[in-house]
């Protein structure tokens, strides 16, 4: 706890029926105390920084910042999630079937779970489509702030970053270009 957060249900969605599982609920042995209930993933592009591509600044994020997000009306922050993993992105595969209670990312608290309420850069708020996190809307970058059709131009191709697409991939069955 800080002197702004004073209560750990700033963390959790109301409304999201996966914010009744605590932490210790991923198995993670060196999950941090307190352990508490949450609804919202959090992304940074890791990779928007300026280290050198694949140096442990550019693994580690350091550095990012509102400066490196070209377009904050287009990129997303925070959204929910039904998983008790805090840090999503589109490294990480959807599963659609994962056990009784539907897909590994969306809450279905609104009859979907392949739709979010997604918080964005510059602080507005919308209810979306997954699907359509993955497209790209702002110039040639998606809301995970990379070119999905040709991830090497955030790192001139060194290291190579496909794998940003997993997500995408996996939850559409296809990468989303044109």
């Amino acid at each position: 706890m800080n002197a702004y957060v004073k209560n750990t249900d700033l963390y959790r969605c109301p409304t999201n029926p996966a914010a009744r599982i605590a932490d210790e609920q991923a198995s993670c042995a060196n999950t941090p105390e307190p352990r508490f209930m949450r609804g919202y993933f959090y992304y940074h592009a890791f990779f928007r920084v300026g280290g050198a591509p694949g140096s442990s600044e550019w693994w580690a994020g350091r550095g990012y910042g509102l400066r490196n997000i070209e377009s904050p009306a287009n990129a997303l922050l925070v959204a929910e999630n039904k998983d008790v993993y805090p840090d999503y992105g589109p490294w990480m595969s959807f599963f659609a079937n994962w056990g009784a209670i539907g897909s590994n990312w969306g809450a279905k608290h609104r009859g979907s779970d392949r739709h979010s309420t997604i918080i964005f850069a510059d602080g507005h708020a919308k209810y979306l489509p997954y699907e359509r996190t993955c497209t790209q809307s702002a110039g040639t970058l998606n809301m995970w702030q990379y070119n999905p059709c040709n991830p090497n131009d955030i790192t001139g191709g060194n290291p190579d970053i496909r794998w940003l697409n997993t997500f995408c991939y996996t939850l559409m069955n296809r990468i989303p270009c044109p």
